[in-house]
């Protein structure tokens, strides 16, 4: 997936998150840090970070996006401070360890791109004690939500089209997660619970142990009005550096800022009328 190169270029392209990103990196990094860029894909927060002061940074990925990473330091100037490593971060070996670790590690809800444990592994090794992680913090959220796509699908699939049943179809379709990435269709009026926090990752101190365990949460969903929930959405929030956060804002578009929001489908459709007020969910994330 991270071989190719429109994943890059979305990111890219995402203005709001690239950006946050950039603030962060310029108001952590200081003149003459160290600097490790953990999954780099095309490198340009290495770039951001060679352009705020850096004096070296080690930009390292594993897949063939590497070659953007060479091709975008030297583009804009920065080739003799970024060193682009092709491999794995939890086997290179770098002469000296760093002042600020920076990686784009953030999947739909926050940890399900399998990211967080080479990160962790990586600050264990290279980072300076007092050191810095960019993101510091990420929270991962999640309301019942109606999803009309899914709804529509739903009701195609048990009106036996072709003359065929699907029922088997139909229930892998309302127990699997859906990564919305740029099909935008959650809106704010979809919401058919408060938001309730799943859990709080923090970078600078999550032990490995922990990092690399499932991830599990129970939650109280309140309900607060009448309607049908089929699903169950999650995203995440995230504190970049102090003062400078990533987030989908309440009362706008769940997923209107360019975070790959996801929905977590529920078996069959709950009637949130019915529902007594709030709803207690349990959930693991391997």
């Amino acid at each position: 997936m991270y071989a190719e190169f429109e994943v890059h270029r979305t990111m890219i392209c995402d203005r709001v998150r690239t950006g946050a990103f950039r603030c962060a990196i310029d108001s952590v990094v200081r003149p003459g840090d160290v600097v490790l860029d953990v999954g780099a894909g095309s490198g340009i927060l290495s770039v951001f970070a060679a352009r705020a002061g850096a004096a070296r940074v080690y930009a390292v990925e594993r897949t063939s996006a590497a070659v953007l990473a060479h091709e975008l330091a030297a583009a804009n100037g920065v080739a003799e401070i970024v060193q682009v490593i092709h491999g794995e971060v939890t086997d290179v070996e770098l002469p000296e360890r760093v002042d600020v670790i920076v990686s784009e590690w953030l999947g739909g809800f926050g940890i399900d791109e399998g990211m967080l444990v080479p990160v962790i592994v990586a600050r264990d090794r290279w980072l300076k004690p007092g050191g810095v992680m960019i993101p510091r913090l990420v929270m991962a959220w999640a309301a019942l939500v109606h999803d009309r796509y899914l709804a529509q699908m739903v009701e195609f699939l048990r009106d036996n089209p072709y003359g065929l049943r699907f029922d088997d179809l139909v229930d892998k379709t309302v127990n699997e997660i859906f990564y919305s990435g740029t099909f935008h269709h959650l809106e704010a009026g979809d919401r058919r619970s408060d938001a309730s926090q799943l859990w709080t990752t923090d970078a600078g101190l999550i032990p490995l142990g922990q990092a690399q365990a499932p991830h599990e949460a129970e939650m109280v969903l309140p309900v607060r009005g009448h309607g049908t929930a089929n699903a169950l959405a999650l995203w995440f929030s995230a504190e970049l550096a102090p003062g400078i956060s990533l987030s989908v804002p309440a009362g706008r578009d769940m997923d209107e800022l360019g975070h790959r929001a996801s929905r977590r489908r529920l078996g069959g459709t709950r009637r949130a009328g019915g529902l007594g007020g709030d709803r207690r969910l349990s959930m693991r994330v391997p």
